[in-house]
């Protein structure tokens, strides 16, 4: 029920580097280009690199999100700038955007896994490292907040909580329970963290679109699109087009859960289904 808050680079160059890890089984028998022999030692080069930063601070990046001490988040912020600037140092920005400017050259796999650490390296430009290091920054105090959240379904005047709960509890009454009021405060509950981490998500969504920006992306949402190889355009067109070729059956199936719903706690057939 939580949402996400952390960048996906630490993924995106995950997948860069299964790329470069599969090569020996596909590229074998084609002769090599000059270019395609170099670019794939760069990448064997960086994937020896990142391999196993990436490793550690995945680690260090759960540790943090199960066991959220302030040492821990600490920890975590320290090993996911020493990532940043190692996929976003300018080294391989530069390298990688020589590569790919004779990508005729080379084969469609090598293509792709430079096209794939240009993204990676995209969410961490070395360009604008104190930019970088604030948006490591924020993303890990926001996650700190969610971790050690205290949903209340009871506050205690004056500030506390004289009825805490957990997120599992939340989940386990929103299951089972049959009544309205009480289904209510848990959701109410559930959602109360929001207040707390909205004014750090404003101000990681700029840092986040001027990161993005810093490598020609029009804000962060258009580079992550980019990892499916689409435009912004294309992407909401595709969603656009799958609304309304589900519509008749999301109205089908939202007439008979809002007259089941009403039939199982005796209420009239709402137009809108309350979230609760």
């Amino acid at each position: 029920m939580r949402p996400l808050i952390r960048s996906a680079g630490v993924l995106v160059a995950s997948g860069a580097l299964a790329f470069a890890l599969s090569r020996g089984a596909t590229a074998g028998a084609k002769k090599k280009s000059p270019a395609e022999r170099d670019a794939e030692a760069f990448l064997e080069s960086v994937s020896s690199l990142l391999q196993p930063v990436t490793a550690a601070t995945q680690n260090v990046d759960w540790i943090a999100s199960t066991d959220a001490t302030p040492e821990h988040t600490a920890e975590r912020v320290g090993a996911d700038k020493v990532y940043a600037s190692l996929v976003g140092s300018k080294a391989i920005i530069e390298r990688t955007k020589g590569f790919l400017k004779n990508e005729k050259q080379l084969d469609d796999l090598t293509a792709r896994q430079l096209h794939h650490l240009l993204l990676a390296a995209a969410e961490n430009p070395g360009t604008i490292p104190d930019v970088v290091a604030k948006r490591v920054e924020a993303e890990a105090r926001l996650e700190n907040v969610l971790d050690t959240w205290t949903f209340c379904l009871q506050p205690r005047p004056g500030g506390g909580c004289l009825k805490p709960t957990t997120a599992n509890g939340i989940d386990d009454a929103l299951l089972k329970s049959r009544d309205l009021a009480e289904r209510q405060r848990e959701w109410i509950a559930a959602k109360d963290v929001g207040k707390a981490l909205k004014p750090g998500l404003v101000e990681l969504v700029g840092l986040r679109n001027q990161v993005a920006r810093e490598m020609g992306y029009r804000s962060y949402f258009a580079l992550k699109v980019a990892d499916y190889g689409m435009t912004v355009e294309e992407m909401m067109k595709l969603l656009d087009d799958t609304l309304a070729t589900s519509k008749p059956l999301f109205d089908g199936l939202h007439c008979w859960a809002k007259n089941s719903l009403a039939a199982r706690y005796k209420r009239p057939v709402p137009r809108l289904i309350p979230a609760h």
